[in-house]
């Protein structure tokens, strides 16, 4: 028998999982291939995943670490 925290983390997640999947759908594509921070190429899988990305899975992992509030 599930305990109410590992309940209360599944439902987190699925939540979670919805939100990530509606904000990508809602994102805009767009043509740029080179990262706007380093100017390396973004990369297909990252593109794939994320249409509207303007920088590279580094670039955007520090962008986040910076802005973190």
């Amino acid at each position: 028998m599930s305990d109410i925290i590992d309940t209360a983390n599944k439902s987190f997640e699925y939540w979670l999982n919805g939100q990530i999947q509606q904000a990508t759908k809602q994102a805009e594509p767009n043509d740029i291939d080179a990262c706007e921070d380093c100017g390396k190429p973004i990369g297909t899988a990252r593109k794939c995943a994320v249409p509207s990305a303007t920088r590279c899975i580094n670039c955007q992992t520090k962008y986040e670490i910076r802005n973190k509030r």
